[in-house]
């Protein structure tokens, strides 16, 4: 038999309808020689997978609709640009599919906007993955990533060199960071960013956020509750000031990954982001959701916890609407069960207080903290409201250790402080007696005796005295 001449073969090489039929026949012959391509334990736990030679073979699970993903190992140099075209093509298994997007928002972009983002995507129609300024790809840069039919089950084969874990990056002041988490550890966010957190004014995730209302100096952090940080993920990190060095801390603390309630009641469109809505909200009169309306459009809903003051909910906002944002209480069980609100107060950063105002999309803002309690308030002619009744402060928060506590209680009666896990367990009682109307404060080891808070993560204080609780989310790292 005539061999093949080297040019017909790199033709055929570089001819993309047989690059793609070569790469399913090396798929089909993986699974008749029953070889693992995805690894079960890496998909469940986020390790490793280690293969022959000098390069790690692994895959990143890819969910319905938008993933925060990043490209832990790239066939590079150190942590050297590569055409993001190479990233993609053939690496999205299952193929074909009608439509998929890899996003960036460049750091330097005059704001946080679909905008100014740049992308490559893949159509049916095409065949081809087109460039829209999207033309290199980091392993320390986050990416967002769709992949269309939803009803397939997709993966993101990643080939290359291991970042090197002590890998440095610049996050601008300001600015929404995008950056990739790359160490093979599956740990908590609070450890993985480290000493550096008070220099962030916020953290974003996919499923999760956490909002700095105070200055680098004295911290005021609140959260949702956080999804464990693994290998591929990506974190959008805005600091106060130019970080010229972030690097990830390697703790690999052991950290659960809780199962966050979807609403089912309210219904909308996720998409590439949100804006974090913080709400404190009265426990005494809790709905089964809370949904959150930009004019009649629902944008975003969620099940507030009984164990926790906080809510969160991610608004996801279509670009070019103006509308104010108004709040919905749905419980089938109760008088008004779609009750509308449409007065509510907002921190603001200037004064430091809560102010009534409504949000208009058109802010553009990332974050805020909403109040929709309708009771233990008041307010001045200002529209600044002032606190009144049972009150409950932390600091710092968060906390390594030592805690201080502050409380007042409007009248005299049976007081309980606990210490409660992220599930609304309480795993300590830190005050337990009878005290007159006035102010308190002590001070706690938040680690001293108690093994169950060691490994740090989220936690709750919750103060309950004359029939009212209040609640306070902690972060421990």
């Amino acid at each position: 038999m005539k061999p093949l001449n080297k040019e017909f073969m790199g033709a055929l090489v570089t001819n993309r309808f047989f690059r793609k039929t070569l790469f399913l026949n090396f798929l089909l012959l993986l699974m008749l020689c029953d070889l693992p391509l995805f690894s079960q334990q890496h998909k469940s736990s986020g390790n490793v997978l280690q293969a022959a030679g000098d390069q790690i073979v692994d895959s990143i699970p890819l969910r319905p609709g938008w993933n925060w993903i990043s490209f832990p190992r790239l066939e590079r140099l150190a942590n050297d640009p590569v055409p993001s075209v190479q990233v993609v093509e053939d690496r999205i298994y299952s193929f074909p599919y009608n439509f998929a997007q890899l996003r960036f928002l460049p750091p330097t972009a005059p704001e946080p906007s679909e905008e100014y983002e740049v992308f490559i995507q893949y159509t049916l129609d095409e065949g081809i993955w087109q460039l829209h300024d999207l033309f290199n790809v980091y392993s320390t840069d986050g990416y967002k990533i769709y992949v269309d039919p939803k009803d397939v089950e997709h993966h993101l084969l990643l080939k290359g060199t291991v970042l090197a874990p002590v890998t440095g990056k610049t996050l601008l002041a300001g600015k929404d960071n995008w950056t990739g988490y790359f160490l093979p550890e599956t740990q908590s966010p609070i450890h993985a960013i480290g000493d550096q957190l008070n220099k962030l004014k916020s953290i974003k995730a996919h499923d999760w956020a956490a909002y700095n209302m105070g200055t680098e100096a004295k911290p005021e952090w609140v959260s949702s509750i956080q999804k464990p940080l693994r290998y591929g993920d990506m974190l959008v990190l805005t600091p106060f000031s130019d970080v010229t060095d972030f690097q990830w801390t390697r703790l690999g603390s052991p950290f659960d990954d809780p199962a966050l309630p979807q609403a089912q009641y309210f219904s909308y469109t996720e998409r590439a982001d949100y804006t974090a809505l913080f709400l404190a909200i009265d426990t005494t009169d809790l709905p089964l959701e809370i949904g959150v309306f930009a004019g009649d459009l629902c944008v975003g809903a969620c099940q507030p916890d009984a164990a926790d003051s906080l809510a969160f909910i991610k608004a996801y906002i279509p670009a070019g609407v103006d509308d104010t944002l108004s709040f919905a209480y749905y419980d089938p069980l109760k008088k008004g069960r779609g009750r509308r609100i449409s007065q509510y107060q907002v921190y603001d950063e200037k004064s430091r207080a809560l102010v009534k105002r409504p949000i208009r999309t058109r802010e553009g803002g990332g974050f805020y903290f909403v109040s929709l309690k309708s009771s233990d308030t008041g307010s001045d002619s200002n529209g600044t409201t002032k606190p009144a009744g049972l009150q409950l402060e932390a600091y710092p928060n968060p906390v390594h250790d030592r805690l201080e506590l502050t409380y007042r209680l409007p009248a005299d009666g049976p007081v309980m402080i606990e210490l409660m896990n992220q599930y609304g367990s309480a795993i300590a009682t830190l005050v337990r007696t009878w005290q007159k109307q006035g102010s308190y404060s002590f001070t706690h080891s938040i680690k001293s005796g108690q093994p169950a808070t060691a490994s740090g993560g989220v936690y709750f204080v919750k103060l309950s005295a004359g029939g009212s609780v209040v609640v306070k989310k902690l972060i421990v790292y």
